[in-house]
């Protein structure tokens, strides 16, 4: 077993855009891979140079682009499909691994079939958070010959070094002589210092990137919350386990002397939960005079006067905060344990100390008009410089799931390529509207929030455009990478 291929899927691209972020998990794997001497490389088909998300008008984009992406997705001699079998055969894999999440579900299984039309021999690999919740039926497919249970980096080395005693793996779901065998469970990695740094220099067509691209990284993994729509638990787990700060600091070092990277992006589910460890690793950047930006997803009600203080001095220019909805019983009902008057207190430190925010909401299925009328008076309310608004999507293994399931609320033939906020399916679960009215009622809500969002964006633009024209010169940034930059900095 010598090659080693790992792949994201194409999602973004069925709709005419682009993953401008390179998934975190992959490039974890192929780090340990590569200390352990296999041959691995890592490819995004959900990445075309040059081309990013829109800004704005998602479900309108996404909505009128709904048929062209079923019609990609159901069309395996498309050209996009056959781009990426091109790629697969050019780099004459031993064993493919594939990252799944449930939108990109259905693109996972043709990433699959087009492995084994160019060798059924190769095994596929499914990894991620949906074949982690539902492995029995992702390896019902043919195209999928094992399952990566939860976390996947020594797993998957296992599974390299004993793909013919498969039995010996814990932590994999597997296919033998027509039945279908799971593994033990595989312990949790107590001491995530021991993991090398993401293999980002192994990205496929890597100097394609932006520097930005290169800029994701994680301090923490798991969430001791029990929100209902968030499957991350089945990943991770509630324990919430560290790097150490200096790891961390040492990780960023690294990335911006290889990459040339300047803007950092937190993925940790609440990264201001420990409020000690947000310090100490603040106190580090500032001694060591690590010249960054970054931004993070914060915890309303962990949101302190001095830890933002500290923050902004250590570089952070941004937090991305979860609000869900304007209304407290709603917030009740979700599990999200806050209240509007935490967001509030939290929307003045932020706004005292002049810190951008991300504002996140969602409109969930059982709401009514005057209750999404009033998450919008909330969102006018508070200070956030963009405020972003879905539709709640019920992911499978979440309370959220079950709930719609025991309602009635989800479609009798489920087709999980479907579950993304801008699905006609998902638009449906709200049974206080047709789906043609609440598309109505979200155009209207996009049409709020857009011109809230332009608003703030001209104020962030005039405060801050010689900051970031400074930063683009000191970085010495390519011109084609500088609408990368502009977009990571001043939105999410």
């Amino acid at each position: 077993m010598n090659k080693i291929l790992l792949i994201n899927p194409p999602w973004n691209r069925l709709f005419g855009e682009s993953a401008l972020i390179f998934p975190l998990g992959l490039s974890y794997i192929a780090g340990v891979l590569e200390e352990h001497g296999f041959d691995v490389s890592v490819y995004n088909a959900d990445f075309v140079a040059g081309r990013g998300r829109p800004l704005g008008r998602w479900y309108r984009s996404r909505a009128t682009k709904y048929n062209d992406y079923l019609h990609i997705l159901n069309d395996i001699n498309h050209p996009l499909w056959q781009e990426i079998e091109a790629v697969i055969s050019q780099q004459s894999p031993d064993i493919v691994g594939i990252s799944v999440t449930t939108p990109k579900y259905g693109s996972a299984l043709n990433v699959g079939k087009l492995v084994k039309k160019i060798d059924p021999d190769i095994p596929v690999v499914f990894g991620g958070v949906h074949p982690t919740t539902l492995p029995e039926e992702t390896l019902k497919n043919k195209e999928v010959d094992i399952v990566v249970r939860g976390e996947g980096e020594y797993t998957f080395l296992d599974l390299v070094e004993n793909v013919d005693k498969l039995h010996n793996v814990p932590g994999i779901s597997y296919k033998e002589r027509g039945k279908i065998i799971h593994n033990i469970d595989r312990p949790l990695i107590q001491n995530l210092d021991e993991l090398p740094f993401p293999a980002k220099h192994l990205w496929l067509e890597k100097d394609k990137y932006s520097p930005e691209s290169f800029g994701e990284i994680s301090a923490s993994r798991g969430c001791p919350y029990k929100c209902i729509f968030c499957a991350s638990h089945l990943l991770w787990t509630r324990k919430v386990r560290y790097r150490s700060p200096e790891n961390v600091v040492n990780e960023i070092k690294h990335t911006q002397e290889t990459f040339g990277t300047y803007l950092f992006r937190f993925a940790d589910d609440s990264f201001n939960l420990n409020k000690k460890f947000v310090e100490d690793f603040c106190n580090l950047l500032i001694e060591e005079k690590v010249d960054i930006a970054w931004k993070c997803g914060v915890r309303a009600e962990l949101i302190y006067d001095d830890l933002i203080k500290k923050m902004k001095s250590a570089g952070c220019k941004m937090v991305l905060m979860g609000i869900e909805s304007g209304n407290n019983d709603t917030l009740k009902k979700i599990k999200k344990g806050i209240t509007i008057e935490q967001v509030k207190n939290a929307d003045k430190v932020l706004k005292a100390n002049k810190m951008r925010s991300v504002h996140y909401f969602m409109l969930f299925p059982w709401e009514t008009k005057e209750e999404i009328d009033n998450t919008i008076s909330v969102i006018k309310e508070l200070y956030a410089d963009t405020t972003v608004i879905s539709v709640a999507v019920p992911f499978p293994g979440t309370e959220l799931y079950d709930m719609c399931k025991s309602e009635g609320r989800l479609p009798r033939e489920i087709d999980w390529a479907t579950f993304f906020p801008q699905s006609p399916d998902m638009l449906s679960l709200n049974k206080n509207f047709t789906t043609e009215e609440f598309l109505q009622l979200i155009k209207e809500v996009e049409r709020v929030v857009g011109g809230y969002n332009k608003k703030k964006r001209r104020k962030s633009l005039l405060s801050d455009s010689a900051y970031f024209i400074k930063v683009a010169m000191r970085a010495k940034y390519k011109p084609r990478d500088l609408w990368a930059l502009f977009r990571s900095y001043f939105w999410e």
